[in-house]
């Protein structure tokens, strides 16, 4: 005979484990609800109680959490699973289930293989794992990009750091797309949101408001500039004017130093006008436009952090609680 705490944690009962199930079919109690045998005070969720129960080979009537049918997300057929999680593979088709392991590195190395599956669910632990993981790499990746740019010239480090940046942001919608479709069918919500927000960021707050500006910058006619251009070289001319001199009255280095300086100043000012534009940029409407997603990402963010809905769902059965 056992007692269960109720809803306002007061004992209730004594019941046989036969009158549990019962009360657990009707859903007066859940599988999380604490029981303890009478005259003991070990509290025990009553999934525990009736796995134990199972084990020692007990005759109890069907009841949801402990084994039961569910239906694979990729094939559709039915298989028997137990209250503890899914199997790692379908028994029919083969197909990886996203069932829950039991380390970051595995999680990551899943997610890995699966980044472009968007049928089934991820749990929790299976996201953040793998966004933990992947921004800890981009965050080193970041920092040997940095060392390596410092040792180029500034027009090579400009394209370099742009194509880096480029591949950097198409690596992380790739590798996270996939998961984070499936974290959302796994709280019941549809896919289709992750692409409606990257849809509205890419097109509204990226393309219309950064991109023009970064290809202005990169593609100024002051990059293709060195010491010998001749506008450079005329902007020197004029400066050495200024006290009265010409090119010839300085030595090679006194000259060269001038038209490196010049050339500096003229990618400075290069950059500069980059800077003024992206201000503007901020102002115009499809940069206010690209605000409505922060709302959106803001959702999509808290979406990740509920645990996984019970059972299953129109997107297959959750690898946390199959069985409810």
């Amino acid at each position: 005979m056992y007692y269960y705490l109720n809803s306002k944690k007061t004992p209730t009962g004594p019941h046989s484990i036969e009158e549990l199930c019962a009360l657990l079919q009707q859903g007066t109690i859940t599988m999380e609800t604490l029981v303890a045998p009478v005259g003991g005070d070990a509290w025990k969720p009553l999934g525990t109680i009736l796995t134990e129960a199972t084990a020692a080979g007990e005759d109890l009537p069907p009841v949801p959490g402990i084994k039961g049918e569910v239906a694979c997300p990729y094939c559709g057929q039915e298989f028997t699973t137990e209250r503890k999680g899914l199997p790692e593979q379908c028994p029919h088709c083969g197909a990886e289930l996203h069932a829950q392991s039991g380390g970051l590195w595995r999680n990551f190395a899943l997610e890995l293989k699966h980044c472009l599956v968007f049928r089934g669910r991820s749990t929790r632990k299976e996201y953040w794992s793998a966004v933990l993981i992947y921004y800890v790499l981009l965050m080193l990746l970041a920092i040997v990009m940095v060392v390596a740019l410092s040792a180029l010239e500034l027009d090579t480090a400009i394209w370099v750091g742009v194509g880096a940046y480029a591949f950097m942001v198409l690596g992380s919608w790739l590798l996270l797309l996939g998961v984070q479709v499936r974290r959302l069918h796994d709280v019941g919500w549809s896919g289709w949101w992750v692409a409606a927000s990257m849809l509205f960021g890419v097109g509204f707050g990226f393309a219309g408001g950064q991109y023009s500006n970064v290809y202005d910058l990169a593609t100024s006619p002051v990059w293709r500039y060195d010491v010998n251009s001749p506008r450079v070289h005329e902007i020197a001319a004029q400066i050495a004017a200024e006290d009265d001199l010409t090119l010839s009255d300085l030595t090679p280095v006194q000259s060269y130093e001038l038209h490196k300086a010049v050339l500096a100043q003229l990618r400075l000012e290069a950059v500069q006008s980059y800077d003024e534009a992206q201000m503007q940029s901020v102002k115009s409407p499809w940069m206010l436009l690209g605000i409505v997603v922060y709302p959106l990402g803001i959702l999509l963010f808290v979406l990740t952090l509920l645990d996984s809905k019970r059972g299953s769902n129109k997107y297959g059965p959750s690898a946390k609680y199959p069985l409810g």
